[in-house]
């Protein structure tokens, strides 16, 4: 069923990486501006936190 009228949709995700965080904000940014247009994008925010020695590996989302 198609929606109708328009619809506010917020996507969130988390990962671990050693890449720049800008820089990989930067390229999700304009990989959703190909997707939806770059007048769409209501919001988008980076937020990086650095992780000690003893983080403990986020759980996959394919464990359940």
């Amino acid at each position: 069923m198609a929606p109708s009228g328009k619809n506010l949709i917020r996507v969130e995700l988390s990962f671990v990486t050693d890449d720049d965080a800008d820089a990989l904000g930067d390229r999700i940014r304009e990989s959703v501006a190909n997707i939806v247009g770059r007048q769409a994008i209501e919001e988008f925010r980076v937020r990086s936190m650095p992780l000690g020695p003893k983080h403990r590996p986020l759980r996959s989302v394919d464990e359940g």
